[in-house]
């Protein structure tokens, strides 16, 4: 599942649950930050989240770890399997269910 903003985000995952959230700091209106927040908060999610952005900023890592990711990727981040499987690295969160 993928969202262009941290507002399609929220409101895509108010509905489901999922195993993992590759979430963008810099997205269109809200944040990386500020969408996690919102997940953590009023949806009561804890969905581990991997946060990938374009920038090595240092404090922006720390700040990822402090918002309970379980990694920080630097784009651009090569994977062959995505790129098979049609991944859009200007999309702003990927989501994979939950297996049922």
């Amino acid at each position: 599942m993928t969202a262009t903003s941290g507002e399609e985000a929220v409101e895509l995952l108010a509905g489901r649950q999922f195993a993992l959230l590759l979430v963008d700091v810099r997205m269109p209106g809200m944040d990386g930050f500020a969408t996690v927040e919102r997940l953590r908060l009023d949806l009561r999610r804890e969905t581990p989240v991997i946060f990938v952005t374009g920038a090595s900023d240092e404090a922006a890592m720390h700040r990822a770890y402090e918002f309970g990711a379980v990694d920080y990727l630097i784009k651009p981040v090569e994977n062959r399997r995505a790129a098979r499987e049609g991944a859009q690295p200007d999309r702003a969160l990927r989501a994979w269910p939950r297996a049922q």
